[in-house]
């Protein structure tokens, strides 16, 4: 008979230390369902597994550079842009010199016409710009897909250094070709 004694007495011990245990144990499940599954992930086991990251670096303005001369539309526009900038800055220099209030106002009519041209052809050489990076980030895409790369940095921004293995320059040059070639209407 002591035996029933004893464990009445170790339940009631065990009620006063352990609350939650107090109810049939709703509050431990409960607990257990707060703080276990979000520390599971929900579920689900997710390994961790260890490598070496993959690393290349770009140099987009030569990619672009390129780009340019191979298009000659982009060529010819990047070219009057050139002449539009000498223009302009020979006509601010007129002006700034000539005293003559009629040649003044020529100068200064010529000035206007060189900048609204200059605007216009912006427009066009932003068009280009868009299209050309658009064509450049995809190439990238598709060889950091293919060479299984963590990050492609660009070497004009903040890569001061690395080594020319890493250079995936004439690669991304060489994938934008592929991807010209591929929307020529005739290789379809």
């Amino acid at each position: 008979m002591q035996l029933p004694l004893l464990m009445k007495q170790f339940e009631n011990r065990e009620k006063r230390a352990y609350p939650l245990l107090v109810g049939g144990g709703i509050a431990l499940m409960l607990l257990s369902l707060i703080v276990i599954f979000p520390l599971a992930g929900c579920g689900k086991v997710y390994e961790v597994r260890e490598r070496e990251l993959r690393i290349r670096y770009v140099n987009v303005g030569i990619v672009f550079e390129f780009m340019i001369n191979r298009n000659p539309e982009a060529k010819n526009l990047k070219r009057r842009i050139n002449e539009l900038f000498v223009k302009i800055k020979d006509a601010e220099e007129k002006l700034r010199g000539e005293s003559d209030g009629e040649k003044r106002i020529g100068v200064k009519k010529n000035l206007d016409g060189f900048r609204s041209e200059l605007r216009k052809i912006k427009e066009k050489e932003d068009y280009f710009k868009r299209k050309f990076l658009n064509r450049i980030d995809k190439a990238i895409s598709i060889l950091s897909k293919d060479m299984h790369l963590d990050f492609v940095l660009n070497m004009g921004d903040a890569l001061i250094f690395s080594q020319k293995e890493y250079d995936i320059t004439e690669d991304v040059i060489r994938e934008i070709i592929k991807l010209e070639k591929r929307g020529d209407p005739v290789s379809r």
